[in-house]
Order: C-alpha cells, then sequence, then structure tokens
C-alpha cells in the first residue's frame, strides 16, 4: 500500500504489516500509518481480495 503526502511517500508491504519504503515521511508519521493499518487490516484485505481476487 503506497501512502503519499505532499512530496512525501511511503509504501507498506500488507502481509506480512511491514514498511517496505520510506521518502520523507518522519519515524512517528510512519508509526502513526502503520498503526492505522494495523487497525484496518482486515478491512483492507478485504476489499483487497473483492479488487483482485483471492489468487
Amino acid at each position: 500500500m503506497h501512502v503519499k503526502r505532499e512530496r512525501m511517500l511511503c509504501k507498506f508491504w500488507l502481509t506480512p504489516l511491514g514498511l517496505a519504503d520510506n521518502d520523507g515521511f518522519a519515524a512517528h508519521e510512519l508509526n502513526r500509518i502503520r498503526a492505522l493499518l494495523d487497525k484496518r487490516h482486515d478491512q483492507i484485505m478485504e476489499a483487497w481480495y473483492e479488487h483482485c481476487g483471492n489468487d
């Protein structure tokens, strides 16, 4: 999953959840993004499988 704000960009793997890349976000922002992804992980994965299938 990509998160973009202004000129900052980060990428998180969803399974397992983890930071893949970061360009500009501070550590406290990455922690907040990761916490939000973790909190909504089931909903995100459900939407992903609905969109792309479960292959």
